[in-house]
């Protein structure tokens, strides 16, 4: 094999290494966000609003702390859901 054979070789086991690597990251961070976005889809169609907490006895809370997304200082919210009367 020549130098130049030899460069090339190398390059393209970086390559694939490279998009292995991407494609595993996609996967998990890909799955993340998903899950994420259905908890706080969930929330919308029940009619609730992710906040930090709820108000006792104007809204009910739900119990799960991470069907919302974070808010701004990293802590977990819930989905507050006002009960109708």
């Amino acid at each position: 094999m020549k130098k130049g054979d030899a460069n090339v070789f190398w390059v393209l086991v970086f390559a694939v290494l490279a998009l292995v690597v991407l494609l595993v990251l996609s996967v998990i961070f890909g799955k993340g966000i998903t899950n994420v976005r259905q908890d706080f889809e969930g929330c919308t169609v029940r009619g609730g609003v992710c906040q930090s907490s709820c108000v006792e006895g104007k809204e009910f809370e739900f119990q799960k702390e991470n069907i919302c997304p974070l808010n701004a200082d990293k802590k977990p919210q819930k989905c507050c859901v006002k009960l109708n009367g």
